[in-house]
């Protein structure tokens, strides 16, 4: 789903975390005797169930080699591998911890698969446990460095995450991924020059890599220096030709410009493109909201709208922006029933922050019920929530016709910088418009 702008590079950056492959086949030993002939039959089984994916097979197979002989770390350790993969990661860390305990020649490898999945539930701390058990044991891993650095970074420990990033980039110089990270890091810093420079470092590595350009582009956009990011834009466009993305990422620059014409245009390049494609939709829909053109952004949302739902991706947040874009036309018993309706059929959890955001923009909560939820485990995602929070707060403010106290959220969502979420931008260029 769209998300956040830059949303690919925001997959980029964080996907490895979900579908990385902690090892490539299972190992099986030499049998010695009948119960080692047993478990070697049953790891030969659930190797070969592995490797054809089917992993709820593999699992039992795994799980019956462990229980024949608890103190074979490699059935484990295979059995949490398939338990992670079927996305029962509760279960997975259950399994690697059976791995350490039972054989310290594997201890490394089940504490950076069990770093894995402690992040994936949100316990970073763990996660960085793990992953600094897993570097002790194995010495120099890009990888456990890589993610450390994650955790670290969804910890908002800043520093830490730096040092870990540039680590893994000393001992894989082509982790892209690490070198975007990296300069991340120093975006949530507030240090766009020396975001810029990784960036630019990250280029000279690999001067096909177009993500690099956009996020350059997008600091260089923060600094004021426009000519420069337009032209970090156009080359990412040049290497992308079959992208729509790079243009309307873009298009949101000339936005945040103020210069409405000209992000018009990407838009429509984009949509030629990829006629099916819902994000410069979105992006026009989005760019002619801030223009103060309501009725065809309110247009432009349906239509980003119905082309996710056809791409097979939740509209979650674009059902968000059609209901504002509605109650700003005065069509505010519609845009609560919409919006109502599709989270109906959703069935979100009660905890989920989206729930939150609905049930504000809906009367089920107040205010500062609202921006008092705005916690998460990690401080990193609490500012993002908070940028989200206090935008949705402005913007209803500004609706009701509050401006003073609109101005107010809006520059609390600013003072976040999140940068890359949408909500900072619009937030930023209502307070720069004052209306």
């Amino acid at each position: 789903m769209y998300r956040r702008p830059f949303l690919f590079l925001q997959l980029l950056l964080l996907l490895p975390l979900a579908t990385t492959t902690v090892a490539q086949e299972p190992e099986t030993e030499p049998a010695d005797d009948p119960i080692a002939a047993a478990v070697k039959a049953r790891m030969d089984r659930g190797s070969a169930f592995y490797k054809a994916k089917e992993y709820a097979k593999a699992e039992r197979e795994f799980e019956k080699a462990a229980k024949l002989d608890k103190s074979h770390a490699l059935a484990h350790l295979w059995q949490g591998y398939c338990r992670y993969y079927q996305k029962n990661y509760a279960g997975a860390i259950e399994c690697y911890t059976a791995t350490i305990e039972a054989d310290p020649g594997h201890a490394g490898r089940g504490h950076y698969a069990r770093g894995q999945a402690r992040a994936l539930l949100k316990k970073h701390e763990g996660a960085v446990e793990d992953f600094s058990a897993a570097i002790a044991k194995h010495g120099n891993w890009a990888a456990a460095y890589h993610y450390r650095a994650n955790s670290l970074f969804e910890l908002t420990r800043l520093a830490e995450a730096a040092r870990d990033y540039e680590r893994s980039i000393e001992l894989q110089k082509n982790n892209w991924s690490a070198w975007m990270q990296r300069a991340r890091v120093s975006e949530a810093m507030g240090d766009y020059d020396a975001a810029e420079k990784v960036y630019s470092q990250l280029i000279e590595a690999n001067p096909k890599y177009t993500s690099a350009y956009i996020g350059r582009g997008r600091c260089r956009a923060l600094l004021g220096k426009r000519t420069d990011a337009e032209f970090d834009f156009g080359r990412a466009i040049r290497e992308a030709p079959d992208d729509p993305t790079p243009l309307c990422q873009r298009a949101r620059i000339h936005m945040l410009f103020h210069d409405f014409k000209r992000a018009l245009e990407d838009c429509d390049a984009a949509r030629k493109i990829d006629p099916k494609h819902y994000y410069p939709y979105f992006i026009r829909g989005l760019v002619k909201y801030n223009y103060g053109k309501f009725r065809p952004a309110r247009a432009d949302m349906r239509k980003a709208i119905k082309k996710m739902e056809a791409m097979g991706q939740e509209p979650d947040y674009l059902h968000l922006y059609l209901c504002l874009v509605q109650r700003r036309i005065g069509k505010h018993e519609e845009a609560l029933a919409d919006l109502k309706k599709y989270y109906a059929q959703k069935k979100k959890k009660p905890e989920e922050w989206y729930t939150q955001i609905v049930s504000f923009l809906t009367g089920k909560i107040d205010e500062a019920t609202f921006l008092k939820s705005a916690v998460d485990e990690t401080p990193k995602r609490t500012r993002e929530r908070r940028c989200e929070a206090y935008f949705y707060a402005g913007t209803c403010r500004l609706i009701d016709g509050d401006k003073t106290k609109a101005n107010v959220y809006f520059r609390e969502a600013i003072d976040t910088d999140v940068i890359s979420f949408m909500e900072y931008e619009t937030s930023k260029i209502a307070l720069a418009q004052k209306r």
